[in-house]
């Protein structure tokens, strides 16, 4: 768990604080909330709402993990640059529905960018 302003431990979509494309197996309802509140912190600090591209994925299909590599460059209402990347382990049931994240990501850049524009 990190420590940063965006950090958390997250039960359910819904409780995260904005951002967004949510992964397309997750339900509608769970990703539009999840869309609405994920990465709030960070969105806050920007220009534009962050916008993440899949950049490389590891595993997944009849695998039970994922691991997807993402990035997401920014530019902060200061004019500072955001060049954020992240590694999110993802992990499925059954039916292929994502049941588990763990998003990894360069907390230092979160605090600096929302230090420096609060």
């Amino acid at each position: 768990m990190g420590t940063h302003p965006a950090a958390g431990h997250f039960e359910t979509l819904g409780m995260y604080s904005g951002t967004s494309s949510p992964p397309a197996l997750l339900n509608p309802k769970c990703a539009e909330s999840w869309k609405q509140s994920a990465l709030g912190t960070i969105n806050k600090a920007l220009r534009e709402p962050l916008s993440l591209n899949v950049v490389n994925v590891v595993g997944g299909g009849d695998e039970d993990w994922a691991l997807v590599e993402l990035e997401a460059n920014s530019v902060c209402k200061n004019g500072m640059e955001y060049p954020q990347r992240y590694a999110w382990v993802m992990r499925f049931d059954k039916s292929n529905t994502i049941v588990q994240v763990r998003a990894y990501l360069d907390s230092a850049l979160v605090q600096q960018a929302v230090d420096s524009n609060s």
